[in-house]
């Protein structure tokens, strides 16, 4: 059983599962979350680790267990929140690992607050860096609303259902898709918010900090295409390992083992 905490942050909630908080003197790992999923999909990496690394894993504002944001949230309010609820539990740094949005928080947060961030691990990287990318992205966007219309019931259930490889259990798939259920209207507040971002910009603002950024990319995942383009700009290059778009639940063994070489080098030892 890994051991929940919740901290208040600006007047809401925020749910984190975390695990060997003794280990203060050295980095934690801070994992963040696709969206809209929860830390849940961290569990089987968490389980993992070695117990002598402190692992972080929250729920963003409005998915999982933790409080929906008052304001319609920003990339930079999501890394806010979750650099402020592993902050509550650990006094850092931290070497922050993401997956597909989560991945750009990462980056949002190394770029914030870089004596709090000592590397950023990004897998599955989401990188529309052309205004016509993520406006026709940003036109697919509709609330989620069973009431007004059950369909989106079913059409939701077949995207989760797809998203994994086939033998995973059908148990794991409607576990993915009860978090987009829990999320409610909020489950597409982190879309709104990825698509509306500059990540131009933000890699100006990363400029000389190569070193302290690790892209992996997985052959099954469509965000693998996005790669490339996101290594040129960032200036560090990109592996494409086995897997899709699940694969800290798919694959956890082999994701745990890149993490952990990850977190070695950006300070662990």
């Amino acid at each position: 059983m890994i051991p929940r905490h919740v901290i208040e942050h600006q007047g809401g909630e925020v749910h984190l599962l975390a695990r060997s908080l003794d280990a203060a003197d050295a980095p934690a790992l801070l994992l963040l979350h696709q969206v809209p999923s929860s830390g849940w999909m961290w569990r089987a990496v968490i389980d993992r680790l070695p117990a002598d690394i402190a692992c972080i894993a929250p729920d963003l504002p409005g998915y999982g267990e933790s409080s929906a944001p008052r304001a319609t949230p920003t990339l930079e309010t999501y890394a806010e929140a979750a650099l402020a609820g592993a902050a509550a539990l650990h006094p850092g740094p931290f070497v922050i690992v993401g997956h597909h949005t989560g991945a750009l928080l990462a980056l949002v947060a190394l770029a914030a607050q870089p004596a709090l961030v000592s590397g950023a691990v990004c897998l599955g990287l989401p990188w529309f860096p052309r205004w016509q990318q993520r406006f026709e992205r940003f036109g697919r966007l509709a609330p989620l609303s069973p009431d007004a219309d059950p369909g989106q019931l079913q059409s939701l259930w077949q995207f989760t259902s797809q998203s994994f490889e086939d033998q995973t259990p059908l148990a794991t798939r409607l576990r993915a898709l009860a978090d987009r259920l829990v999320a409610g209207p909020c489950w597409y507040h982190g879309y709104v918010a990825l698509y509306g971002f500059d990540v131009q910009a933000l890699a100006a603002r990363l400029q000389g900090r190569a070193s302290q950024i690790e892209l992996l990319a997985f052959e099954q995942d469509r965000l693998s295409v996005c790669g490339p383009e996101a290594a040129a700009d960032l200036g560090v290059s990109v592996e494409t390992l086995p897997g899709g778009p699940w694969v800290t639940v798919e694959r956890p063994d082999s994701v745990t083992e890149r993490i952990v070489t990850a977190y070695r080098r950006f300070g662990g030892d």
